[in-house]
């Protein structure tokens, strides 16, 4: 599934919700409907089997959601996964160095990576890279907000479902064509799966609608399996994997409302 279509999928749930939100409220001292449209990023450190391919990752994401005059709250997304530190990082040993260009005697070149046609020595480069698309529900609780004039303000507590993939993307000339499409699928441990998350934190609207903000502390734990066929351990790997994230998540509010006497305020 590619995150650009479940993007759109939530622009419009969005669009169709603006038709819906109140009229003749304020803010300022009502529970009133309002469209959330939230950019985030998140940095999360890995556990279980995640932990053991990956690890410290960020993520950035493009969230839609409806908050009710009772403060509850549905949102749908997507973010992008992405990292650089690779723990799972000898992918290519049955490959060998010195292994696929020789000198014109059939001697190895060079003991610290693979020579391409031109003598160069290359070492390719392994990132991370994936996405997540969470469903999220959620309460905001205004008895413990720091701002008792806006009922709209408190702690908040979710839970939700999430699709995950992810998996090693490596960065390798051209001219080595193993390490390249469409063999470099036999390396990259593409993986996916569903799993759960919850969080808790802080979201704050402003009277005047210049601030608008949100803080959580996350945890991610998903049931995934990696669907390629390895060549480096010349099987597939049919396990189901236990692949966990938490952390904190930090991002800005594009809150859509109506508010009387006018119209539609963004």
């Amino acid at each position: 599934m590619k995150i650009w279509k479940v993007l759109n999928l939530a622009m419009l749930f969005s669009i169709c919700c603006i038709g819906t939100l109140s009229a003749q409220v304020s803010i300022r001292d009502s529970s009133i409907r309002v469209l959330m449209v939230d950019v985030s990023y998140g940095g999360y450190f890995p556990a279980g089997d995640f932990g053991k391919r990956f690890g410290y990752t960020n993520q950035i994401g493009l969230e839609f959601g409806l908050k009710f005059k009772n403060n509850w709250y549905a949102s749908l997304g997507g973010r992008f996964l992405f990292g650089d530190q690779i723990r799972e990082n000898n992918i290519l040993a049955d490959l060998g160095h010195n292994n696929v260009w020789t000198n014109s005697f059939g001697d190895p070149v060079s003991d610290q990576g693979w020579i391409d046609r031109n003598g160069f020595v290359i070492v390719p480069s392994l990132y991370e890279r994936g996405f997540t698309i969470p469903f999220r529900v959620g309460k905001i609780f205004h008895s413990l907000s720091f701002k008792k004039t806006n009922p709209n303000c408190g702690v908040f507590i979710e839970t939700g479902a999430q699709f995950i993939q992810h998996q090693i993307l490596m960065n390798a000339p051209k001219d080595i064509p193993y390490l390249n499409d469409p063999y470099d699928k036999g390396y990259d441990r593409m993986t996916y799966g569903v799993g759960v998350l919850g969080s808790i934190g802080y979201r704050y609207f402003s009277n005047k609608r210049l601030i608008n903000f949100f803080v959580a502390f996350d945890y991610q734990h998903h049931f995934t399996r990696t669907y390629r066929f390895n060549f480096d351990l010349g099987s597939e790997d049919t396990r189901t994997r236990n692949d966990i994230m938490y952390g904190f998540r930090v991002g800005w509010c594009l809150p859509i409302y109506r508010e009387a006497p006018t119209g539609y305020y963004y």
